[in-house]
């Protein structure tokens, strides 16, 4: 069964782009332009894993990271930014992000994180059972 991957970001263009490649990749995509819609949508089964952009309409991306994060406590959340100030990235982490990447990104590593990630949630929870 294919993972699932849900991508929130407002700036439609790197939300397509994200959305062919990781369907490429065989990922199941489901996207969204702003923490609002997401949580608007039913998730079931909740997604392997959440992108999210921190500049958004609506909500801060570090407030909705955590969120995400008390919502579904063992999905790994990858932020992606244009933020790339250290402190940024540190804010980001403790907001519970389990990595993350400033725009421009690198694609070729950011399909490399979310397979170790994926892998590492799947690992723990058969390791949980």
């Amino acid at each position: 069964m294919a993972k699932s991957i849900f991508i929130i970001d407002d700036d439609t263009s790197v939300l397509r782009m994200l959305e062919r490649k990781l369907e490429a990749e065989g990922y199941f995509v489901t996207t969204a332009e702003s923490i609002v819609e997401l949580l608007e949508s039913t998730l079931a089964p909740p997604p392997d894993l959440i992108l999210l952009d921190i500049m958004m309409p609506w909500m801060s991306g570090f407030n909705a990271c955590s969120e995400l994060k008390a919502l579904f406590a063992d999905c790994p959340v990858i932020i992606i930014s244009a933020l790339s100030q250290k402190r940024d990235i540190e804010r980001g982490l403790r907001s519970g992000a389990d990595d993350y990447f400033t725009k421009p990104f690198d694609m070729a590593a950011l399909c490399e994180r979310i397979e170790q990630l994926i892998n590492l949630r799947s690992k723990q929870r058969l390791d949980d059972r």
